[in-house]
């Protein structure tokens, strides 16, 4: 994984500076998200095709489970234009 920026605010992300008091375990979950979000970014960005990738998995789900709020959000933030990291 490549270094982190200077801009890239960790503690902030994870509520140090927040000024908000966050449990250790928020702390530790506020940056695994982070992390997550940043991986899926960066292979987003070495490979926009996965987004198609995406509008199966949620077709998927919803022939599976049924439809859900969820569903049409992921697609409307999927639709939005691709700007490159």
């Amino acid at each position: 994984m490549p270094p982190l920026l200077p801009q890239d605010d960790i503690e902030g992300a994870a509520g140090y500076r927040a000024g908000m008091y966050l449990s250790e375990t928020d702390k530790v979950n506020n940056l695994t998200k982070l992390a997550r979000h940043r991986l899926a970014a960066r292979a987003l960005a070495r490979d926009p095709g996965l987004i198609a990738h995406a509008y199966v998995a949620l077709d998927q789900l919803e022939s599976l489970n049924g439809w859900w709020p969820a569903l049409d959000e992921w697609r409307e933030l999927l639709a939005r234009p691709y700007v490159g990291c």
